[in-house]
């Protein structure tokens, strides 16, 4: 788990019983950090922690550190926030969106070099550009034109395709394309296709505007889209989650209808994430426009798309994630007294395997064998009945939210604010 008091990044380590104390590492973070309050996105890949702060600034800018976790040291950092209004990892590489419409996104992508610096690459593309929980970026190809916005330029029909690519080779193409040398700045050249690297996976949500969330697992792969239900100018939002098998085919659709997905007075921005059984969970992190006050809203559904739950509004979720079929929680507290602790919160178990097919009775070859079911926990019921401690965590929640906490963060961050002209 990591999380920053200060000027000082914490880096949270647990031990191999479940009454072992765990271990903080403090990092110092250069730089001025004292307007820095949140997390804006965290991963950790090759052993090379990258975290994003935001620093609430009206702009929407953010703060970026590389840190080596074999050393603990600092190893490169940008010393100006820059805006955005989303985030994702492509290779080593941080992609500040700096710009999102319906003719596609601008980029300011930061590279830590081995001397400390920080390359910045600036590039267009016609595309959006997400990220899934396991770091693969995502490619949401557009058309580049106002009139044809709605046309997927893949498949030439209405709705937005989803192309799922390796991060190292997106970086690679976009500095290529920049025409970037190692250590400099550079103005981006025309503007890049979704044709810049092949996809490793591609899904189609027909007839859908917007697409704000994506993630992938081994056997499927999940969207989370805006459908407009008339003209955009009077039309009114409504939220899909649609599901598609490891060949792209749609085999799962549930709506959301909670409130709070449609207050106007947040903006927002959504992350998915696939347990390994199927229940899936959608992670809805809002500021309030004039008071910046931070709520997570959380939807649990189920692995069958039949029941869904909202967890309720939250403002402390720091490092979430499945952990064993439970959808847990942790975040730090600190206190003159007691110093710090960390408190969690977790449902009882959601995901769980497949109940076994028996086989079929040799004695009768035409019989069919029980078809397969699914056990469902019941996550309204689940969500009521939560855990919390003001000591250490746990060893089995602990190891698995250590891993959950830098790399939870990855996944896409898709601003719900939509500029189109």
């Amino acid at each position: 788990m990591v999380f920053r008091v200060g000027a000082t990044l914490h880096v949270v380590s647990f031990g191999d019983t479940a009454t072992a104390e765990p271990t903080v590492k403090e990092i110092p973070l250069a730089g001025t950090t004292s307007s820095i309050s949140d997390f804006a996105h965290i991963s950790l890949r090759n052993n090379i922690l990258e975290a994003t702060f935001n620093t609430f600034e009206s702009t929407n800018s953010y703060l970026t550190y590389w840190i080596d976790m074999a050393s603990n040291s600092m190893i490169a950092y940008t010393d100006t926030a820059r805006p955005a209004q989303s985030l994702l990892r492509a290779g080593d590489s941080m992609l500040y969106v700096t710009k999102y419409d319906y003719t596609g996104s601008e980029l300011t992508m930061l590279t830590p070099q081995s001397d400390g610096t920080v390359q910045v690459t600036y590039s267009k593309g016609t595309a959006q550009l997400l990220e899934t929980q396991s770091g693969t970026p995502v490619i949401v190809p557009l058309s580049g034109t106002g009139e044809g916005y709605f046309t997927d330029p893949v498949t030439g029909k209405q709705g937005r395709s989803a192309l799922f690519v390796q991060g190292k080779t997106l970086e690679q193409a976009i500095l290529t394309h920049s025409g970037t040398s190692s250590g400099t700045s550079s103005t981006a050249q025309e503007p890049w296709t979704y044709k810049v690297v092949p996809a490793t996976r591609s899904t189609l949500v027909a007839q859908t505007h917007d697409v704000m969330a994506a993630t992938v697992m081994d056997n499927a792969a999940y969207m989370l889209t805006v459908e407009l239900e008339d003209k955009p100018e009077n039309a009114e939002a409504r939220y899909f989650i649609t599901r598609f098998d490891a060949k792209g085919k749609q085999n799962g659709r549930v709506q959301l209808n909670d409130p709070t997905l449609f207050d106007d007075s947040y903006s927002k921005t959504f992350n998915l994430q696939a347990a390994p059984n199927g229940y899936l969970a959608l992670v809805c992190r809002q500021i309030h426009d004039r008071t910046e006050i931070l709520r997570t809203i959380t939807t649990l559904i189920s692995s069958d798309m039949k029941t869904v739950s909202v967890t309720g509004i939250d403002p402390r979720q720091q490092a979430i994630g499945w952990l064993y079929g439970r959808w847990a929680y942790v975040t730090p507290a600190t206190s003159e007294t007691a110093g710090m602790r960390l408190n969690y919160a977790m449902t009882k178990i959601l995901d769980v395997s497949p109940s076994p097919v028996p086989p079929s009775d040799p004695s009768t070859p035409d019989k069919p064998s029980a078809p397969e079911s699914r056990q469902q926990g019941n996550a309204a019921t689940a969500t009521k009945a939560l855990m919390r401690t003001g000591t250490a965590v746990p060893f089995m929640l602990a190891i698995a939210l250590a891993l959950a906490g830098v790399t939870v963060l990855t996944v896409a961050k898709a601003s719900s604010r939509r500029q189109r002209k």
